[in-house]
């Protein structure tokens, strides 16, 4: 099942936790203060109108 979803992800890869702990990381840094009432999302190359498959 992973191989599946996998090949549907523009990166090739499902995302690990590190990852996303990373860019709550870099959120959290004064390098992110002109980052502000934004949502940053973290999709792996995926839109919204991308999830209509067959395994989500």
């Amino acid at each position: 099942m992973i191989d599946i979803v996998s090949a549907n992800i523009p990166i090739g890869r499902i995302l690990e936790a590190a990852e996303i702990a990373d860019t709550a990381l870099f959120l959290s840094r004064s390098q992110s203060s002109a980052i502000t009432g934004s949502n940053l999302y973290v999709t792996v190359g995926r839109t919204r109108s991308d999830l209509r498959c067959g395994y989500c």
